[in-house]
């Protein structure tokens, strides 16, 4: 049986400190947004792993330069076609109204724009994507010492269907933090932060996912499993929406996601056995 493979003394070195196990909700949160980073560190010391980055890199690239361009689109209409309605004809006494309704309607557009970055990420990471992110895993998965016969990936055809119920949750929970964000004053910023959370615990477990898939766990089974987890799910998926809005750098990152999606999972493997008698 292969050591821990977190410790100085094992091939993956530069996850160490994801074995250090935190004490709150907020460090295990941290712990989890740090995933890529750990991940990225461990690509840099395993040359093995370098073919494997440089398809998932370009295809990120491509989604995220595809999604900044709507972004932008989207800027540039609100800006020409939507500003002046709040701005102009209201009288003295009601221009403070019109600001309010901006920063409503500011926030209705970001919850859409989020919802359609998921629904991109998600179409090209469970169909192109998800084939190269899975052998870049499966890669990460023997240089931490895990054995062939310990690894079972499941089918293309079960992971396309998995990742369509997700795109189909998505439209189900957008639809209802839209619902909400219609309703004065409290709405939006609760819609806001309610389609983070539920974004940010989607896309941390699809990368949490991977190391799970391989070992033919389906979509039910790894959002239980990322509900035990969920400061590092939540920690992971922030960090991996923010990379979606940084041009080219994000894009990088997101390999990173994949191998501390691993290392995270390896983590909480190791602490489960711990744990028993």
């Amino acid at each position: 049986m292969a050591g821990n493979p977190l410790s100085d003394n094992s091939p993956a070195t530069a996850g160490a400190s994801l074995l250090k196990t935190p004490t709150s909700m907020a460090t295990k949160f941290w712990q989890g947004a740090a995933a890529p980073w750990q991940g990225w560190r461990l690509i840099a010391q395993h040359r093995r792993l370098w073919p494997h980055v440089v398809l998932p890199v370009l295809i990120n690239l491509a989604v995220t330069a595809l999604m900044f361009a709507v972004l932008l689109g989207l800027a540039a209409w609100f800006e020409t076609k939507i500003h002046p309605w709040f701005h102009t004809n209201w009288s003295r006494w009601f221009a403070w109204l019109g600001v309010l309704l901006e920063i409503v309607a500011v926030l209705v557009l970001l919850l859409f724009a989020a919802a359609g970055a998921m629904i991109a990420w998600l179409v090209v990471a469970g169909t192109l994507g998800s084939f190269f992110y899975y052998r870049l895993a499966r890669q990460t998965e023997y240089v931490l010492g895990t054995k062939r016969e310990d690894l079972h990936e499941i089918s293309m055809t079960a992971e396309v269907v998995d990742s369509l119920q997700d795109v189909a949750v998505l439209v189900m929970f957008t639809l209802l933090w839209l619902g909400v964000g219609f309703i004065p004053l409290v709405g939006p910023p609760v819609a806001l932060v309610g389609s983070s959370y539920f974004n940010w615990f989607l896309f941390g477990s699809q990368f949490i996912g991977y190391p799970l898939s391989l070992r033919a766990a389906r979509r039910r089974a790894r959002i239980n499993f990322c509900r035990k987890h969920r400061p590092h799910t939540l920690g992971l998926g922030a960090c991996v929406f923010a990379c979606q809005l940084v041009p080219i750098a994000g894009a990088v990152l997101l390999a990173g996601a994949v191998t501390g999606g691993v290392l995270l999972h390896r983590q909480f493997i190791e602490e489960a056995n711990e744990t028993q008698p």
